[in-house]
């Protein structure tokens, strides 16, 4: 396929332009419109149907993946996740109440009672009326009081941190049924609270004892160890690296049993303590922590996921960054430095210089440290592994930066365009974003302490020429789902699979015929594989009554412990584009794309992001280079 894809590129490359105008304005080549429609599929079934001159956009591709991801991984985890979670918990909990009832060590109590409320505040997030004992009764009560006020930053009542409860708003995909409401919450708490290493000088926390507690009951847990295995199997294909230390990773190089001699001997609980920090590897800052405090090293039992956007945002504000050097007050600013990020910065990383031209613009760039750090992080880049899926996507969207050329079809060249590519792969980040919003660990800003129908003639359909996007997304995805369905032996996840890989190869044969100055005519073929993938990916919404897509999303991708804000990044109502190619005007869809600040207590789901659409007005959050592209003039035609 792709040997075939090189050579038709090579002839186009070699043929002359034919069958085009003089060339227009750039005004006139290209527009975007806001219209109310939040459904992708529903638009661009209705544009088929109706127009006879269709623009397929890279959009709906990104949209149709995100969907395929979120799906797939709501209907695993109602089906099979939530129920391994429950089955690991039980034998967990189990475990250590077997070996606190069986100790002999009074000293060590204080430890076990630590391990056992972690472990029965999740439990309690999935079942509130699950029992709880008595010596573990009012911290685990404290804690999930905690968990659904959410209000931002208060103490743990069994760890020895200062926790963001605010995490723990459902939100994301999880707001769909209760019973995910309930496993976001219960997961999330396993993977946020991470057991301290060391306190102060000298003195070893109970808290690594409580870790070696957990970690002695999984070694000893063959059962737990397999319901473990398959939750951490299904994540790791989507993110494959934990961003903290892990029980098991420790347990395994102390090379020692875990028992109640073990953890009574001092010395040998120092040792582990240094073993500990020393295998540490956090990259990603997701507590409090003020500037002047060392970074503690912590050690997880469920750990949050590594993803290189939070690596990027991390090293992009303060402390890395500090102090504004210029004059205005730009988006990033809180305190006279760099507190907040912006999608933008990813996307300057990844290879975008328009994504830079609007950082300086806009007064974003102008930071101590700012350049330095972005040298560095486009160095990793460009070492980003395909390991996981989430990488996969992020080497996607540096592909679209880099794939537009001179041959491409001068709608593509226009400079609108190009804001309009930027935006769309925003957008793009800001849904994948969203259904990870679970797993991945999200960045922590250091606290500072110093038209009408026409008559039906015959269809032309063309498409944003983007050949080499197209099967790598076809690649990414049989990848992804192939992995998935060894897990599971699942055949609506396959399906789901193979309907978008037809989606990219009609993607690739339009974009082809595109680059060759010509159409693709089969309207039929592309209502009917649009529909297919429609079905596909909606089977997998299992028990659901409303399974309509709509692509209004939101997610929050940062946290400033400064302001006690967070960053949200989202997707509104589809965006009506039109494009010149050959003389005549096409019509397709793009993503709209939005990026602002709220308190971290109003963290918000998809719900009120839609509410937002409904009553308030959007055009207020778009900043400058938006306001280039984006028309609310004629805003609910389609």
């Amino acid at each position: 396929m792709k040997r075939v894809i090189m050579m038709c590129l090579t002839l186009v490359l070699a043929a002359p332009l034919i069958g085009f105008s003089k060339e227009k304005p750039q005004s006139e080549r290209f527009s975007l419109h806001t219209t109310n429609e939040t459904s992708f599929i529903s638009y661009y079934s209705a544009l088929l149907h109706d127009n006879d001159r269709v623009l397929m956009t890279s959009d709906l591709m990104f949209y149709a993946e995100h969907l395929l991801l979120d799906y797939t991984l709501f209907y695993i985890e109602e089906k099979t996740l939530r129920v391994e979670l429950d089955a690991l918990l039980d034998y967990m909990i189990e475990g250590v109440k077997k070996r606190m009832q069986e100790t002999k060590r009074e000293n060590l109590i204080e430890s076990y009672t630590t391990a056992l409320s972690y472990l029965l505040v999740s439990k309690r997030c999935l079942y509130e009326d699950y029992p709880i004992i008595k010596a573990a009764e009012g911290r685990v009560q404290t804690e999930l009081s905690k968990i659904e006020n959410h209000s931002g930053f208060e103490e743990s009542s069994i760890f020895s941190k200062k926790e963001d409860f605010s995490q723990y708003i459902p939100r994301g995909h999880y707001t769909r049924t209760e019973n995910l409401m309930k496993y976001f919450k219960a997961m999330m708490y396993l993977m946020r609270m991470r057991f301290e290493v060391e306190t102060k000088a000298n003195s070893v926390n109970s808290e690594l004892k409580a870790a070696l507690i957990i970690a002695s009951v999984m070694n000893e847990s063959p059962k737990a160890q397999h319901h473990y295995k398959k939750i951490n199997d299904a994540v790791s294909i989507l993110l494959p690296r934990e961003d903290d230390l892990m029980l098991t990773e420790l347990a395994d190089s102390i090379g020692e049993k875990l028992t109640d001699d073990f953890l009574c001997d001092e010395d040998k609980v120092s040792e582990a303590a240094k073993i500990a920090v020393n295998l540490s590897h956090s990259k990603i800052i997701s507590d409090y922590k003020k500037d002047n405090e060392l970074q503690k090293t912590t050690v997880g039992f469920m750990g949050q996921r590594y993803i290189f956007d939070s690596e990027v945002f991390q090293n992009l504000v303060y402390d890395k960054v500090t102090s504004y050097q210029g004059k205005s007050s730009p988006f990033t600013l809180y305190g006279g430095m760099r507190t907040m990020p912006r999608g933008l910065d990813l996307m300057y990383v990844l290879g975008s210089g328009k994504a830079y031209e609007i950082l300086e613009d806009e007064g974003d760039v102008q930071y101590l440290g700012y350049s330095d750090n972005v040298v560095i992080m486009k160095k990793k880049a460009k070492e980003l592994s395909k390991e996981s899926f989430y990488n996969r996507m992020l080497l996607q969207f540096g592909e679209v930066i880099k794939e537009r050329k001179e041959s491409s079809p001068p709608f593509m060249l226009d400079e609108k365009f190009q804001l309009k590519e930027l935006n769309s792969l925003l957008a793009a980040w800001s849904a994948l974003r969203h259904d990870v919003i679970l797993y991945a660990k999200q960045s922590y800003t250091v606290k500072i302490t110093s038209a009408p129908p026409k008559e039906k003639t015959k269809t032309k359909v063309i498409a944003e020429s983007y050949s080499k996007l197209y099967e790598t997304m076809r690649s990414d995805v049989e990848n992804l789902t192939d992995r998935l369905y060894a897990i599971f032996k699942d055949e609506w996840i396959k399906e789901a699979g193979e309907s978008f890989e037809k989606l990219c190869e009609l993607y690739n044969e339009i974009s082809y015929l595109t680059m060759k100055q010509t159409f693709y005519e089969d309207n039929a073929k592309v209502r009917m594989t649009l529909l297919d993938f429609d079905i596909a990916v909606k089977n997998l919404l299992v028990n659901q009554k409303e399974r309509e897509d709509n692509m209004a999303i939101v997610s929050d991708v940062h946290t400033d412990s400064n302001s006690e804000m967070v960053l949200q990044e989202s997707v509104g109502s589809v965006l009506k584009m039109n494009a010149d190619f050959g003389g005549e005007i096409f019509t397709g869809g793009a993503m709209s794309y939005y990026e602002f600040k709220k308190p971290i207590s109003q963290r918000m789901t998809d719900e009120e992001w839609r509410d937002y659409l409904k009553t308030g007005d959007a055009s207020e959050l778009l900043f400058r280079w938006q306001k280039r592209i984006y028309d609310y003039t004629d805003r609910g035609r389609v």
